[in-house]
């Protein structure tokens, strides 16, 4: 996972550190987006939605940037994914009993 630095003032520390984070691969989510059809897409935009804190590389303390994950995204991740899942299992069985 690829990460972003910046300089910020660390309490614990008492100086100006160098801060990292971990952000999203967005080569790889691309990749996955082509190689699904597009059904990864959602799962990329909720990824660079939900970052990492920034952590004091010297100490490792939260110096913040985390952005809240709210409850309606959680649950429409999983009627998103219930409803892909259903539309697969819908044409596998409409390929299998169809016309002959």
């Amino acid at each position: 996972m690829p990460i972003e630095w910046k300089r910020l003032q660390c309490p614990t520390c008492r100086a100006v550190r160098r801060a990292d984070r971990n952000v999203p691969n967005n080569g790889l989510h691309a990749a996955l987006t082509i190689f699904t059809g597009g059904a990864w897409l959602f799962v990329w935009l909720v990824s660079m939605y939900e970052r990492d804190p920034w952590r004091c590389s010297v100490c490792g303390r939260n110096l913040g940037g985390r952005r809240r994950y709210p409850m309606w995204m959680k649950v429409l991740d999983v009627v998103i994914l219930a409803a892909v899942v259903m539309g697969i299992i819908a044409l596998i069985i409409a390929k299998a009993y169809g016309r002959r």
